[in-house]
């Protein structure tokens, strides 16, 4: 990325999804306070635009994951296995 907006949108990304990340985990404990921060310093900026797929997925997922964690603080989360149809993932 040469654009500085994109790298800081990018960063912020990855600072949230650091912070929210270990939610999921067992025995993971996340940084609710610096998720948030990070979600909201993304959408005051109009979120990500014009970014690939892994980037888009990365912000779908911070923004559920602090939204989940607004509406229920003392919530535990878990990653459940689907079945059928869900999402494949990216295609080049």
């Amino acid at each position: 990325m040469q654009d500085p907006q994109a790298e800081n949108g990018l960063a912020t990304l990855l600072r949230g999804l650091r912070a929210a990340c270990p939610a999921v985990t067992p025995g993971g404990h996340a940084d609710w306070p610096t998720a948030d921060s990070a979600y909201d310093d993304l959408v005051s900026t109009g979120g990500l635009t014009d970014v690939g797929c892994e980037v888009g997925n990365g912000y779908l997922l911070l923004g559920q994951l602090v939204t989940l964690h607004r509406a229920n603080p003392d919530a535990n989360f878990h990653v459940a296995s689907g079945d059928g149809d869900g999402y494949s993932g990216c295609t080049p």
